[in-house]
C-alpha cells in the first residue's frame, strides 16, 4: 500500500480491487457493499462515478441562466459546465459520500444537489476493527513514505 504526503484530515489513501480510496473508512464501506451485494441486500453500486453540474445560459437575454441540471455523462455543447462532483459511491441510485467530517465545500455541494432533487447521503462513523491500522502498521507506512521522499 502506497501513501502520499500527509493529509489534512490524517486519512490513509489505499486501494482494493483496483479502486483507489481516499480513506480506510471509504474502503471499509466498499467492503461492506461487496458483502451486501452478495447477500442480495444491494442490487448494484458504482464506485466514484462522475457528475456534471451545468448551466444553460440564454446569450440573447444578457446572459441570464435559464436552467441548471445534473448530468451523468458530459453535458451537451450548448450547456456550460459549472463544476463536476464525484461521490464515493452510488448505491441503487442513491449518492453516498463517506466522510469523517463534512467540509463547508461539501455542505454547499450537498445543498445544491438536494435542491436539484438528488440528495447525497453522508456515511461516517468509526472504522471497523478489521480495517484500522495498528500503530505498528502506521509507523511502517510512515517509514516507507520517508524512504520514498
Amino acid at each position: 500500500m502506497k501513501i502520499a504526503g500527509k493529509s489534512k484530515y490524517r486519512n490513509v489513501k489505499c486501494e482494493r480491487d483496483g479502486y483507489h480510496f481516499d480513506s480506510l473508512r471509504e474502503r471499509a464501506y466498499y467492503d461492506e457493499l461487496v458483502l451486501r451485494k452478495k447477500a442480495g441486500d444491494v442490487k448494484e453500486f458504482e464506485v466514484k462515478p462522475k457528475y456534471w453540474i451545468a448551466l444553460l445560459i440564454d446569450e440573447w437575454a444578457t446572459e441570464n441562466i435559464t436552467s441548471i441540471a445534473i448530468f451523468k455523462n458530459k453535458p451537451p455543447k450548448n450547456w456550460q459546465t459549472w463544476f463536476t462532483y464525484t461521490p464515493d459511491f452510488v448505491v441503487d441510485g442513491e449518492l453516498i459520500d463517506v466522510k469523517g467530517k463534512a467540509t463547508n465545500e461539501f455542505k454547499r455541494t450537498a445543498k445544491l444537489f438536494r435542491i436539484l432533487g438528488l440528495p447525497i447521503k453522508i456515511v461516517g462513523g468509526k472504522i471497523p476493527k478489521g480495517h484500522r491500522l495498528t500503530k505498528k502498521e502506521f509507523a511502517e507506512l510512515e517509514r516507507q513514505k520517508e524512504i520514498e521522499d
